[in-house]
């Protein structure tokens, strides 16, 4: 277990912001995704995923 986090600033000039949080989106979105289709057996590959594109999958 970790008593401490180790934080970075690295220096990217003329490049696109990249801040801590918008890494993890697209494996986020995709960990979600994933989840939904090994519970519903429907694979959602439109985002936002809201809960009126899930519902219209399995027909609720």
């Amino acid at each position: 277990m970790r008593d401490s986090v180790e934080v970075h600033i690295i220096d990217r000039p003329k490049l696109p912001f990249l801040g801590a949080g918008e890494a993890g989106q697209d494996p986020a979105a995709a960990g979600i995704a994933n989840a939904i289709a090994d519970a519903t057996g429907q694979r959602l590959c439109d985002l936002p995923l809201t809960a009126a594109k899930l519902k219209a999958a399995v027909d609720i």
